[in-house]
């Protein structure tokens, strides 16, 4: 479960501030947040997983209270338990597809990466990049660089995957394609699935839909 409570965040500098007064969205349930570009949504999803800590209130992630977790325990969380896709990908340039994609695990505190080549396999046939594993993502267009960034959310098979616009640079096919992969994912190994789109089409496919400014006006969700 993540539950939100008096969340507030600024950035040291400027006047942003991001204020939540209530927020729970239950184990397994598949939220998309939407509203309008520059409102705080990217910021809030951020918060949620651990990259920005809240200025004040409380987010806890499967029971974990973030603002009370150490510098370690914060990363296993994420590493263990979190599958973020970003709108920047952070993929690393110089490597394989095969090796960004893997990447989670070979950082993990006990990497273990022999026994996922059917499992990253797997992903990449879905996902329509399977005929690229070893070349290095520099040589690729942005909506392949996405598709890899998808698969490296998926790879540890995580129980929560924050998804920021994850089929921005994609056509309608292979947009499918990725909200095909998620959902089928989520759906087998019961992950929650938390997403910031614009995509008015991908909307029915989600347990709720979450208006942002009205999680900010206090509106009730979970």
């Amino acid at each position: 479960m993540i539950h939100v409570q008096d969340l507030e965040f600024r950035y040291p500098a400027g006047s942003f501030l991001l204020s939540i007064p209530d927020l729970k969205i239950a184990a397994g349930q598949h939220s998309a947040i939407t509203g309008e570009s520059g409102c705080g949504k990217t910021t809030l999803l951020r918060v949620i997983s651990g990259m920005e800590m809240a200025s004040a209130g409380s987010v806890a992630v499967d029971g974990q209270e973030i603002s009370k977790c150490g510098d370690r325990e914060l990363r296993s969380l994420r590493n263990q338990k979190i599958g973020h896709v970003f709108q920047d990908f952070r993929l690393i340039d110089y490597l394989s597809i095969r090796d960004n994609i893997l990447l989670p695990i070979t950082l993990s505190c006990d990497p273990v990466v022999e026994g996922h080549g059917s499992w990253l396999e797997e992903l990449c046939q879905a996902i329509g990049i399977h005929q690229l594993p070893n070349h290095a993502v520099a040589r690729l267009s942005r909506g392949e660089l996405q598709r890899v960034a998808v698969c490296r959310a998926l790879i540890r098979q995580p129980p929560y995957l924050f998804v920021d616009e994850p089929t921005a640079s994609l056509d309608p096919e292979n947009s499918e394609r990725v909200w095909d992969l998620l959902f089928s994912q989520a759906d087998r190994i019961g992950s929650t699935i938390v997403a910031v789109t614009h995509e008015q089409s991908s909307l029915e496919r989600f347990d709720q839909v979450i208006p942002f400014a009205e999680l900010v006006a206090g509106g009730k969700y979970g």
